[in-house]
């Protein structure tokens, strides 16, 4: 990010920009360089399953990134509980030091994040209490993705080193509403954005409506998984389909 700005804005202009917006009342003190970036080790997972909540379709989620200072992390989410006009609360999980935020944002949108957490040397993000003390108490292999057959059969195919690492062990409900509003009201909306008169016209020649239904494709999804792997070029990004 760093690079980027100073490219345009000459050398210094991003360290100058963070550090005059950590001078502003508005800042409430967080220094984003120092306060976030500098204390990020670079390691993150992210995981999400789809859920009844409340009677709504409310994906669930639960990430983790690791940072070096345990102090530094606190100090962070006890600025941010402080910070105008956010709106959250500071509470404890499983003994940590937490965030709690609404069950909504925006216009009456459920959120999927309701708990930040610091523990085990990371930043947690979970939808429920629970997640939180499990992750941090050890929730053992049969209960969590390692205890999963199909993840072991992808795990024994990546290469021992690898920059990242997804997984998607079923269609999530989010494709399945994507999929039946394509099939329904075509693309046109989701092309607002692009430029291209040609891919436009394409795509106007399409009827959509003819597409199969959702149930019939669903048949012939797969668990898969793709990883990042650098090499002397720049990276590779790979996958692995597992047979139905």
């Amino acid at each position: 990010i760093e690079g980027v700005v100073d490219s345009f804005q000459g050398p210094g202009a991003f360290e100058s920009l963070i550090d005059n917006f950590a001078k502003s009342p508005e800042s409430n003190g967080i220094h984003v360089k120092k306060d976030i970036f500098d204390n990020i080790n670079g390691k993150f997972m992210v995981t999400s399953a789809d859920a009844e909540v409340d009677a709504k379709n409310q994906l669930n989620y639960f990430a983790t990134f690791g940072f070096k200072d345990a102090g530094i992390a606190k100090a962070l989410l006890e600025k941010v509980s402080t910070l105008e006009p956010v709106e959250v609360e500071t509470t404890e999980v499983g003994g940590q030091f937490a965030l709690e935020l609404p069950d909504e944002f925006g216009e009456g949108q459920p959120n999927p994040l309701k708990f930040i957490v610091v523990g085990k040397n990371e930043y947690i993000f979970a939808s429920s209490k629970s997640q939180v003390e499990e992750f941090l108490k050890g929730a053992s292999a049969g209960s969590t993705l390692a205890g999963s057959t199909k993840i072991e059969s992808m795990r024994k195919l990546l290469p021992e080193k690898v920059s990242m690492i997804s997984m998607e062990l079923a269609p999530s409900k989010s494709m399945e509403e994507n999929y039946k509003n394509i099939k329904e009201n075509g693309v046109e909306d989701l092309l607002e954005s692009i430029p291209i008169d040609e891919i436009k016209e394409f795509v106007d020649g399409i009827d959509f409506s003819k597409l199969p239904d959702y149930n019939v494709i669903k048949k012939y999804y797969s668990p898969n998984a793709n990883y990042s792997k650098s090499n002397e070029k720049g990276s590779s990004l790979n996958y692995i389909f597992l047979k139905n």
